[in-house]
């Protein structure tokens, strides 16, 4: 499989984030503002730093792709206090504007796990840890579906250690409009509340919707200059038909970071530039190849960034 990731390695100190400096879809600042930040940041040196203002209007980011009943998203963030003032969205996921489920903060500054019930959802997983100031990791998936889906949730801190986990919750509603998108931010819906959270190194994954999503193997902790998003290519779900071992190699290797077998952080074009297509070949120790290829698209209005490469028959599909 392979996953959206993106990193916001673009931009200035103090610059607007856009569409085009951060890679999503979406961004709506009208309560508050929306900047790149050299001040913090968790993979390479940037991240999106998200401040409220009294306006009562939206402030988050959002990725979009073709609509699934199934996702799965992490993303980290830092924390620096305070808290919202009432029970706020901070990541979750929607059918256009209908929230499916969120994993929301406090204003004890604990997070919860909120289901896709009306007026702001149910609490379905309250963990009792308050935040202080420092990087979090938010991992959170679902299966959509009204009265019998699927989902969890959990908490790491800034070494990317197991805080909590809402382990796997069953016949939950997780939403009644199939997702569409993936946001994070401080103001999913209109709010006055004045908060600050920073965002980096946001992932997320349309065809698993079962499991948290994890860091990649030997995530990268630097970014391809002059890209973002990033996707990640993973060919290891392969499998040698003969059962040899197997070896891997991807063209072309410009902009391409190796950060494990099989398993490279590819550029994502930015927004009007070209298409591009890498190869991926897996090598069975004797002496069979299969070759598979990926287009990755252009960040801006696109949902890039999503394959599977698996060993059919001899053939990588």
């Amino acid at each position: 499989m392979a996953i959206v990731w993106s990193d916001f390695e673009s931009g200035t100190n103090g610059a607007t984030a856009t569409t085009a400096n951060t890679g999503v879809a979406t961004i709506l600042a009208t309560g508050g503002t929306a900047v790149i930040s050299t001040v913090q940041a968790k993979v390479g040196t940037r991240s999106v730093l998200l401040t409220g203002n009294s306006t009562s209007a939206y402030l988050y980011l959002q990725d979009e792709f073709i609509a699934t009943t199934q996702l799965r998203a992490s993303i980290w963030m830092y924390y620096s206090g305070p808290p919202p003032a009432d029970n706020r969205a901070i990541i979750g996921f929607y059918g256009d504007t209908t929230r499916g489920i969120s994993v929301n903060m406090m204003a004890s500054g604990r997070i919860i796990l909120r289901d896709g019930a009306g007026g702001g959802g149910t609490n379905i997983w309250y963990p009792t840890d308050v935040l202080a100031t420092g990087w979090y990791r938010l991992s959170l998936y679902a299966t959509q579906d009204a009265t019998a889906g699927t989902c969890g949730a959990a908490l790491y801190n800034s070494a990317n250690a197991l805080i909590s986990s809402s382990g796997n919750l069953t016949s939950k509603n997780t939403g009644s409009v199939a997702y569409n998108s993936f946001r994070f931010g401080t103001k999913h819906t209109v709010n006055t509340d004045v908060w600050t959270l920073g965002f980096d190194y946001a992932g997320f994954d349309t065809a698993n919707g079962t499991a948290l999503l994890d860091l990649p193997s030997g995530a990268p902790t630097t970014a391809v200059t002059g890209y973002s998003p990033v996707a990640v290519i993973d060919a290891t779900a392969s499998s040698a038909t003969s059962g040899g071992a197997l070896s891997f190699a991807i063209s072309p290797t410009t902009g391409v970071v190796q950060i494990a077998t099989g398993i490279w952080k590819v550029p994502v074009p930015v927004a009007n530039a070209s298409a591009v297509t890498y190869t991926v070949t897996t090598i069975e120790s004797g002496g069979g190849t299969s070759t598979g290829s990926y287009t990755v698209n252009p960040s801006a209005g696109t949902s890039g960034g999503e394959v599977t490469l698996t060993m059919v028959n001899g053939s990588l599909v």
